[in-house]
């Protein structure tokens, strides 16, 4: 289920590899669920230049 969407029936992949995971392993992230991640650490924006994107509705 998603928080925003409600229930999401997901569709599988169209192939199937014989060893490796069967499904969906996890959903789908959620808008800007990692850009402190990415902007902060891979990216090395300092935190409060993040914070003062997020304000003003640059970055979620």
């Amino acid at each position: 289920d998603d928080p925003a969407f409600g229930r999401i029936r997901p569709f599988g992949p169209a192939w199937r590899l014989s060893d490796g995971p069967r499904g969906i392993q996890r959903p789908a992230p959620r808008l800007g669920e990692h850009n402190e991640y990415v902007l902060g650490e891979l990216v090395g924006l300092p935190a409060a230049e993040l914070r003062r994107l997020q304000g003003e509705g640059v970055v979620f």
